[in-house]
């Protein structure tokens, strides 16, 4: 599954992200792995079994890719990962779009 996040008036979004995630550590419930990931950053989630992979497009645009290793359940990766945006972010977006991939 894939996530669009759009910000407002071309903030960089994805330098916010990191930033948060490294105040909110080692309280905060998604976790940076470490690692090169070549013009990506993973993030694992502390509850749920899955990762959040985030990537910078142009004009401040984050993509961002939701995996699991237990597919009934992407949706709390998903739930988590939305309320963190909308908890720290939401002055910042301007809007989110979710892509489901075809099965």
């Amino acid at each position: 599954m894939t996530i669009t996040v759009i910000p407002r008036n071309y903030e960089n979004l994805y330098g916010l992200l990191l930033k948060k995630e490294q105040q909110l550590r080692p309280k905060g419930m998604f976790h940076r792995v470490p690692g090169r990931f070549n013009g990506y950053t993973k993030w694992h989630h502390k509850r749920y079994n899955g990762w959040v992979w985030l990537r910078k497009a142009m004009s401040g645009v984050v993509v961002v890719e939701i995996e699991t290793r237990d597919q009934p359940n992407d949706w709390q990766i998903l739930s988590a990962f939305i309320g963190f945006l909308d908890r720290y972010f939401r002055k910042e977006i301007s809007s989110i779009s979710i892509n489901y991939p075809k099965n």
